[in-house]
């Protein structure tokens, strides 16, 4: 079954290998995140090449690094998990796991909009996609808000950027899960 239509997935795809970033917005159930999982894969098959080594066998690897799928809440907690460090020093410091997300190939940044907003989130946030704005990295961001809510509602900063970061995907406003009977 089609889960959106022909033109969101073309104008996604198009963009995705234009080296765009993309915004997803629509209601629960639209298809953004289907289709963003569906656009990482292609971006990962596409970079997947054969390197000969030695002995018998070639060995296959993606041209372009891993891509990463992160939804926003899991962000924050593993952000919150490293303030404990003196308790755990495996965990990862803050500042070390925003590194690790702001400088990966491909990052989709799922739900935006979809944890508690305080201060700290939205610094977090800022943080973590003004270091991909700069850096040109390529991000695809799922939302139920539109970049005028997110603008309104959230913050400002992270909306212009957003918006100047590649291409906006209206995915609509039909939850195709409840259509469909999928919960």
């Amino acid at each position: 079954k089609t889960f959106m239509s022909d033109a969101q997935s073309k104008r996604a795809l198009e963009a995705l290998r234009a080296n765009e970033s993309l915004f997803l917005t629509g209601i629960t159930g639209s298809g953004k995140t289907h289709l963003a999982v569906a656009l990482i894969l292609d971006w990962y098959a596409d970079s997947l090449t054969q390197r000969e080594e030695t002995g018998w066998s070639n060995k296959i690897f993606s041209a372009k690094g891993t891509p990463v799928f992160l939804p926003t809440t899991e962000l924050l907690l593993e952000i919150k998990e490293s303030w404990h460090h003196e308790e755990n020093m495996q965990a990862e410091s803050e500042k070390r796991i925003l590194d690790k997300y702001a400088t990966n190939p491909l990052l989709v940044l799922d739900d935006v909009d979809s944890e508690k907003i305080s201060d700290w989130s939205r610094q977090v946030l800022y943080l973590l996609i003004d270091r991909r704005y700069r850096n040109m990295r390529q991000t695809i961001i799922t939302s139920n808000r539109t970049i005028g809510q997110l603008a309104e509602e959230f913050d400002a900063r992270i909306a212009s950027r957003i918006a100047e970061m590649g291409v906006v995907v209206d995915m609509g406003k039909k939850d195709w899960r409840i259509k469909i009977g999928v919960s």
